[in-house]
Parts: structure tokens; C-alpha cells; sequence
């Protein structure tokens, strides 16, 4: 990562984080279509915001749970548990 990236990312997260050190984190993305509704907002500290999106990306609440039930299932085929 390079030191200008680097800047720009320490900016953005002073930028969003409480004196608690939560963070916003959108359950559908803006980028996707998401809103500032509080409805669409969660307040979950900065390390665990940064390790959902390295995860999950930019997928939405819905997708991932979709997705980590196909997981589930396809597990649950290996194992032929039910």
C-alpha cells in the first residue's frame, strides 16, 4: 500500500469514527444504492468494519446472508447431515 493510500484511508477514518472508535458501516452499500437511513446504518467498531468489507466486500446484508446459507448448504451435503 502506498504511503499516499495510506494517508487517504487514516483520513477517511478519522473522518468516520466516534470518540469510541465505532464506525458507520451501510448494510447496503452507497455505492450500491444505499442511503444515510438510520435504518440502514450500523455503528460497529473500525477493526470489525474493515474485516467485514475485507470479507464480504461490497456485497449487501442480504447477499451475504444468502450467501453463508449456501455455504451451509453445500457443507451440509458434503456431510450428509440436514
Amino acid at each position: 500500500m502506498s504511503k499516499k493510500h495510506r494517508r487517504k484511508l487514516r483520513k477517511i477514518k478519522r473522518k468516520y469514527r466516534d470518540r469510541r472508535g465505532l464506525n458507520r458501516h451501510h448494510l447496503t452499500p452507497k455505492s450500491v444504492g444505499g442511503s444515510n437511513a438510520v435504518q440502514n446504518l450500523l455503528r460497529i467498531y473500525i477493526y470489525k468494519h474493515q474485516e467485514w468489507h475485507r470479507i464480504f466486500k461490497l456485497l449487501t446484508l442480504e447477499q451475504v446472508i444468502e450467501l453463508l446459507k449456501r455455504v451451509k448448504r453445500a457443507k451440509d451435503n458434503q456431510s450428509g447431515g440436514g
